[in-house]
C-alpha cells in the first residue's frame, strides 16, 4: 500500500496532482483519490491504518483535519500567485477593470488576501468562514448589486453559480502542489524511521530476560513482555488494557 494518500476534491486538482507526482517520480509512493467533503472524511478514516500522510486542499482538508486525528495532513497552500491569478481571471470573466469581488475564505487566509487585494487595487469583500457549513449561509447574504463575481473553493463556486452569480474557483499552482508532495514525502520518511525504531524497542523488550510491564497515564497496561508472563504466570492477553 502506498504511504502517501492524495485526496483531490475536484477533477482539475486530481489531474494536476497526477502530473506533478509523475514529474517528481513518486508514482509508487502516492495513491490518488477523487473525493471531497464528507466522502473524503470517510475515505481518510479508512486510510488511517495503511498510509503515513494525506495531501489535500481547502475546505476538504480542513474537514479531514478536524475529523481524523491519527494521521498527519499536508494542506496544499493557496499562494499569493494563486490569488493574483484568481483576481486576474475575475477581471476577464466580468470584463470589468475593477470588479466587485466577493471571496469566501477561512480565517487563516483572511489577512493575506486583504493585503494582496490592496496591492492590486481589487474591490474585494471577504466573507470569513469558520467551517464549510457556513458557505451556503454566506452565499445567501450576497447581493447582486454589490457582487460582480464570487471566488473561493469548489463548493463556493458551485453554489454561487446555482444562485446566478458569476464564479471562479481558486486554483493551486504547480509550485504549491509540488511543495506539498515533497513535504508529505519527508513526513512519510520520518514516520517510517519512527516505526522501525519502535519495532526495534519492541523486540528488545520482548526478548529481555527481565520482566517488563508498562502502563499509560490512565493506568492501563500497554506492555507485558514474555519474561513478565513467565514470572507472574499470566498471559499477555489477560493483562493488556487492564
Amino acid at each position: 500500500m502506498s504511504k502517501i494518500a492524495f485526496i483531490a476534491p475536484d477533477k482539475q486538482l486530481f489531474l494536476q496532482g497526477r502530473r506533478v507526482i509523475q514529474e517528481l517520480g513518486l508514482q509508487g509512493e502516492v495513491e490518488i483519490y477523487l473525493a471531497r467533503l464528507s466522502r473524503a472524511v470517510k475515505l481518510a478514516n479508512t486510510l488511517e491504518s495503511s498510509c503515513d500522510v494525506i495531501v489535500c486542499r481547502g475546505g476538504t482538508a480542513r474537514l479531514i483535519t478536524d475529523s481524523v486525528s491519527r494521521i498527519p495532513l499536508v494542506e496544499i497552500p493557496i499562494t499569493g500567485q494563486d490569488l493574483a491569478q484568481a483576481f486576474y481571471k475575475s477581471k476577464k470573466a466580468t470584463d470589468l477593470e475593477n470588479p466587485k469581488v466577493a471571496m469566501l475564505a477561512f480565517q487563516n487566509m483572511k489577512n493575506d488576501v486583504e493585503i494582496l487585494a490592496d496591492i492590486l487595487g481589487i474591490n474585494l469583500s471577504i466573507y470569513p468562514l469558520n467551517s464549510v457549513e457556513d458557505i451556503p449561509t454566506c452565499i445567501e447574504q450576497l447581493s447582486s448589486i454589490e457582487t460582480d463575481i464570487v471566488i473561493g473553493g469548489m463548493k463556493t463556486t458551485t453554489l454561487s453559480l446555482r444562485k446566478g452569480f458569476k464564479a471562479i474557483p481558486i486554483e493551486s499552482g504547480n509550485s504549491a502542489v509540488r511543495t506539498a508532495f515533497l513535504e508529505a514525502k519527508k513526513i512519510s520518511l520520518g514516520r517510517k524511521i519512527e516505526k522501525e525504531r519502535s519495532q526495534t524497542v519492541k523486540a528488545l523488550i520482548d526478548y529481555s530476560i527481565q520482566g517488563i510491564i508498562s502502563i499509560n497515564r490512565n493506568k492501563k497496561v500497554e506492555v507485558f513482555n514474555h519474561a513478565a508472563e513467565h514470572l507472574l504466570e499470566l498471559k499477555r492477553q489477560e493483562v493488556l488494557g487492564k
